[in-house]
């Protein structure tokens, strides 16, 4: 009886090329076929087989590339996460009035018997004959200094009746990614991965530093969303060119490892934070650490599998010679490969465009349930790192503990991913964390058992996370790959933005926002059960092989 797993074994693809007539035999072995009956030119039917062919699945080019672009996870976790140092929970009082010298040698008596607490917006009013009206604060804030010395909050009076305009800066920059994730993905798709990942890197640099000198709160929130913007095509562009570089072996891993500088980027934003205190000099510190990677402008490389998807050969020819220089590969068949593969793929539509999401049916099922997948994914991630926060007194301490676990779910995400595959490891782990989720409503929220059942779903979720991001990209052809990244990031942070809303709900009841996480948990293995799986499958490049890799999967 043949498995699944025997088939897809079969299926892959060996090739060998005769260095003496410089012909190419390309043979796929296919379960219950004889070599001769297979029809060598119809095989050669995707960029992967190329690419693997010429540079190799993995060598020391990749390992380069692979590293570049994990390394610009760091500055993503450092403006995507920033604002909650540039922006923490701050504790208020209303400012002693400037009143004259008569009024001011009362003003302990007219407070005596003040309700006023920390946080109040009301103060009494001390020209008042009676002394029991209570006004608006008329003379500013002091604030508490014991998480940071200034902040966004303190600069520009963000509380009371002014509160509702932190909100706006936080959404600025949830609005930023999703909407740079969107439209960077799309032009990653038409004018290739190196150009916009370049524009995305330098409009970083350009409004981290902005945002760090800007003295107007508007002209804040509007660096803060083009800095998100333009972070937003740096997520899509980096892990698209990470993945698409790689052969079908190193794909879970290459991709999966990646994530791990998000978690990193986490721990190394929390230990700045802790020691420069101001919120301009936090904001100038990583803006300046953010614009060292302006160097990746001349540097990057771009994707040869998309070259070769959109016709341009000749610069993927002169990438791939590159590559196997630094492989230590053959480079002398590279041109004949290419020639070879063009010649079988030229009668082929690679070029599928963004319509091909609504057009297409199997492609819309696909990105719905990818998107939702995301969503569910990142409102239970981020609505319980909330959660989680509530169990430490210091802000430092819970971003940088939670980055950590963050990156140490990444080893465990290889380790699950290798021996389930894609669908069977989002399974296990949304079940993980959902029993996880339903364990905390039956120990005592100030039990230390408590922290270690949040820390161990949010390992879970954290397995989930990349795994969901590596089916994005490889259950669509490659000129519409990035859009489909772009098109998840932004349903996931939809997610992000509707966890506090979840999170709210706990004020009815302490039980309710886990219920909630952890029912989604488990809809979310429902999710997965239609997509199809996509181990050990090389990356689609038309629709043709998409509808062939459905009737295998099936």
């Amino acid at each position: 009886m043949v498995t699944p797993k025997m088939q897809i074994k079969n299926d892959r693809i060996e090739k060998n090329i005769d260095k003496e007539n410089g012909k190419i035999n390309i043979e796929k072995k296919t379960y219950g076929t004889n070599d001769n009956d297979v029809d060598v030119t119809s095989r050669i039917s995707n960029t992967g087989d190329v690419l693997d062919n010429t540079i190799g699945e993995f060598g020391r080019w990749q390992c380069q590339i692979s590293i570049m672009m994990s390394l610009l996870l760091l500055p993503l976790a450092w403006i995507q996460l920033g604002m909650v140092f540039l922006a923490p929970p701050t504790e208020f009082t209303c400012k002693q009035p400037i009143l004259p010298d008569a009024i001011i040698e009362k003003w302990p008596h007219i407070m005596s018997g003040s309700d006023m607490k920390p946080g109040s917006c009301l103060i009494k009013d001390p020209t008042s004959k009676k002394g029991d009206s209570m006004i608006p604060c008329p003379w500013g804030f002091e604030y508490s200094d014991s998480i940071t010395n200034s902040s966004i909050i303190t600069e520009w009076d963000l509380v009371c009746e002014r509160e509702p305009l932190l909100n706006l800066a936080q959404l600025a920059m949830l609005f930023g990614v999703m909407s740079g994730g969107l439209l960077f993905g799309a032009a990653a798709d038409k004018l290739g991965r190196k150009p916009v990942l370049s524009i995305s890197i330098f409009l970083q640099t350009i409004f981290g530093l902005i945002s760090a000198v800007i003295p107007w709160f508007y002209g804040f929130v509007t660096s803060q969303f083009l800095l998100a913007f333009a972070n937003g095509g740096t997520m899509v562009t980096s892990f698209v060119i990470c993945m698409e570089i790689v052969g079908c072996q190193w794909r879970t891993i290459t991709p999966i490892l990646y994530h791990i500088s998000a978690g990193i980027g986490s721990a190394i934003l929390a230990a700045i934070a802790y020691y420069v205190r101001d919120w301009r000099q936090l904001q100038l510190a990583l803006g300046i650490l953010g614009a060292m990677f302006i160097i990746y402008i001349w540097t990057a490389s771009e994707s040869p599998r998309w070259l070769l998807a959109v016709g341009r050969r000749r610069e993927a020819t002169a990438i791939l010679d590159k590559a196997t220089e630094s492989n230590g590969t053959n480079k002398t068949s590279i041109i004949k490969i290419l020639e070879e593969w063009s010649r079988l793929n030229e009668e082929k539509n690679t070029q599928v465009g963004l319509l091909a999401f609504v057009t297409n049916s199997e492609l819309l099922k696909r990105i719905f349930l990818l998107g939702v997948n995301c969503l569910i994914s990142d409102l239970c991630f981020y609505g319980f790192s909330q959660h989680i926060g509530q169990f430490f007194d210091s802000i430092y301490m819970s971003v940088a503990l939670q980055g950590l676990l963050y990156s140490i779910s990444g080893i465990v995400a290889i380790v699950v991913v290798n021996r389930n595959g894609r669908r069977q490891s989002i399974a296990i782990s949304s079940c993980f964390t959902g029993l996880c989720f339903f364990a905390l409503l039956f120990v005592s929220p100030n039990d230390w058992v408590n922290v270690l059942f949040a820390m161990t779903g949010l390992i879970g979720m954290a397995v989930s996370h990349p795994v969901l991001y590596l089916l994005s990209g490889e259950l669509f052809p490659t000129t519409i790959r990035a859009s489909a990244v772009g098109i998840c990031i932004t349903f996931s942070k939809v997610g992000a933005l509707l966890a506090s809303t979840v999170l709210y709900t706990g004020e009815a009841g302490w039980y309710i926002p886990l219920i909630i996480f952890g029912c989604l948990s488990f809809f979310q293995i429902l999710l997965t059960v239609p997509l199809p799986e996509t181990n050990n499958f090389d990356l689609p490049e038309d629709l043709e092989e998409i509808r062939a890799e459905r009737k295998s999967v099936a």
